[in-house]
């Protein structure tokens, strides 16, 4: 879909987390103009936002029920394959999210946006 969209010249973000490298190399050899961006959080911090988050659409428990149920959950109990090269990357322990996401924004602007409208 991301491809399909972006051929169409529609400027396109997936959250996602593909484990494998082999699947974003897969995304990036389909998308033109793909950039990623790794947010490198370390399990203390997510299981620590995870409990202090209010929001009604997150799922909860990720973490307690990847130790004692069969949910796969990459980085705790499936391995993750860092990026080699991402276009952006931001450091979570020395970032807010707030913060982290005006970086990101601000990023994607400078190095995505220059040719195209955003």
């Amino acid at each position: 879909m991301a491809r399909l969209l972006s051929e169409e010249g529609v400027n396109v973000m997936i959250d996602a987390t593909a484990n494998r490298r082999r699947y974003r190399d897969s995304a990036r050899s389909m998308i033109p103009d793909f950039g990623e961006i790794f947010i490198r959080a370390p399990l203390e911090v997510c299981v620590d936002r995870e409990m202090k988050r209010n929001a009604k659409f997150s799922p909860k428990d990720i973490y307690r029920k990847a130790a004692t149920e069969k949910a796969a959950v990459p980085g705790v109990n499936v391995a993750y394959e860092e990026p080699v090269s991402p276009e952006i990357e931001v450091d979570t322990t020395r970032m807010s999210p707030e913060e982290a996401a005006r970086f990101i924004a601000g990023r994607i602007l400078d190095t995505f946006a220059s040719d195209r409208r955003v």
